[in-house]
This record gives structure tokens, sequence and C-alpha cells, in this order.
């Protein structure tokens, strides 16, 4: 080795020893900022004061509703699908929005989650 190389090789261990100091923190910077947006629905046994009516129509506009009361499990949204759904649906007192789809009772739970 050099002496000419010595100050890159100096520099390059500088370098690499600030980014192995930084990563951790830019890691979990980058974690604590994403967000997950789900909604999940499950058949009530109850049958509750307030409810918003749910139609054949509004499901087409809100397919992963659709898709959550099909499966009767949680479902992945995107932010602006979860926002929408949010505006849609009344929650209760409960913290629970209750829907009647047909002649069946559903809780549907909108959850945003912020890891």
């Amino acid at each position: 080795m050099g002496e000419d190389n010595k100050g890159i090789y100096i520099l390059l261990l500088a370098l690499i020893g600030v980014l192995a100091v930084l990563a951790p923190f830019m890691y979990d910077a980058y974690m604590k900022t994403t967000d997950d947006y789900y909604v999940s629905a499950h058949l009530s046994d109850i049958t509750p004061n307030d409810y918003t009516g749910i139609s054949d129509e509004d499901l087409d506009k809100y397919p992963k509703l659709k898709e959550a009361l099909d499966k009767k499990d949680i479902v992945e949204l995107t932010k602006s699908k979860y926002s929408k759904l949010d505006e849609f649906l009344a929650e209760g007192d409960d913290g629970i929005t209750y829907i009647k789809y047909k002649d069946d009772y559903y809780g549907i739970w909108l959850q945003h989650i912020v890891r």
C-alpha cells in the first residue's frame, strides 16, 4: 500500500464506519413511517341500534369492503381506499361500525396501524 493510497483507504474506512453507525437509525426511521390500512368484517350476534344499510351497489363502489364481507376476515387497503371507506361508514358509540347487508348485521373495523 503506497502513501498516495493511504488517505483514500482511511477515507473509505471512515465512510463505512459512519454508514454502519447510521444504518440502524435510518432503518428504524423508515419502519416507523410505514402505515398499514385494513378493514375487517365479522358477522354480529347482536342487533345494533345504529347501523348503516349497505346495498349491492354500495359494495360495487367499495370492493374491499365486499371482499372483507365475503371472507369475514381482514383485508388490506390503500390509504385512499381507507379514507373513502372511513367517510362512507359512520362509527358507532362503541367504536365499531355496524352495517346491515341483506338480512345480516356485521361489525366493521377500520384499522390504521403506524409502524
